[in-house]
């Protein structure tokens, strides 16, 4: 379980945060409804991810077109509409949905790339 967040800021320098202390201020005051509760835990998922896109495309990075998702979350629409509304993208579920499908294509690709540039 991570324990804290440790964000990079231009110029080498570093701020961590702990995240206890950054989920109990987020996080309060909790509305009374679970689902206005989780909704709003969702939306703000959502809003982080559009941040790093557009932090990504800020910083030259081919600016994303479509977003493909796997792991449980593939399998909740409420939440794949969620990020389609707030990301202004489309978000389609993987063929292969588990979460560690994409991590073991990553890892053969960079074992092929290393085993030819030898």
């Amino acid at each position: 379980m991570v324990s804290s967040l440790i964000l990079k800021i231009k110029g080498g320098n570093s701020l961590w945060i702990p995240i206890g202390l950054l989920l109990c201020e987020l996080l309060h005051p909790r509305p009374e409804s679970d689902v206005e509760y989780l909704h709003g835990i969702l939306e703000s998922i959502a809003r982080i991810e559009a941040k790093g896109y557009k932090l990504l495309k800020d910083l030259g990075a081919t600016p994303v077109e479509e977003v493909i998702t796997s792991g449980g979350g593939s399998k909740n629409q409420k939440w794949i509409k969620i990020r389609e509304r707030v990301l202004g993208l489309p978000v389609c579920k993987a063929d292969q949905t588990e979460a560690a499908y994409g991590a073991a294509l990553l890892a053969m690709k960079g074992a092929c790339e290393n085993a030819t540039s030898d």
